[in-house]
C-alpha cells in the first residue's frame, strides 16, 4: 500500500480578523395603536357587580364605581387600574392602560344593550 501526502497551506493565517463594525441604536419611529373590543358575558341573570366596588361601597352607575370595577380587569394579567389608586379621582399615572372605554352591564330586564 502507497501512503501520499498531502501539503495543506493556508492564506491569511498570520492576518488578525477584522473589527466588527460599532453598534448603533436607531431612533423609535415606530408610530402604532392597537384596539380591542370585548364583549365578555359573566353570568346568567342579574348580578351583584364588581368586587373591589361592592367592597368599597359604591354605587353601580357612578364614575367612582367603574373606576373601582377596573381595579377587577385585568389585560393580559395586569389591572387597568392599580389597586392603590382612588376610585373617586385617580390621577392618570394610577392607570396601567389608557384610553380605556368601560361600560358595565349587570344582567337587568330594562338595562340598554351594549352598542
Amino acid at each position: 500500500m502507497i501512503e501520499k501526502k498531502h501539503l495543506i497551506r493556508g492564506a491569511k493565517g498570520d492576518d488578525p480578523p477584522p473589527s466588527p463594525p460599532q453598534p448603533t441604536r436607531e431612533p423609535d419611529t415606530l408610530h402604532s395603536r392597537q384596539y380591542a373590543t370585548f364583549l365578555d358575558l359573566v353570568s346568567e341573570g342579574e348580578i351583584e357587580g364588581f368586587a373591589t366596588a361592592s367592597k368599597e361601597g359604591r354605587t353601580k352607575g357612578t364614575t367612582a364605581y367603574n373606576n373601582a370595577a377596573l381595579k377587577d380587569v385585568f389585560l393580559n394579567d395586569t389591572p387597568v387600574l392599580r389597586s392603590t389608586a382612588d376610585s373617586a379621582s385617580p390621577d392618570t399615572t394610577d392607570f396601567n392602560y389608557q384610553s380605556v372605554t368601560f361600560t358595565p352591564r349587570f344582567g337587568t330586564g330594562s338595562q340598554t344593550k351594549i352598542a
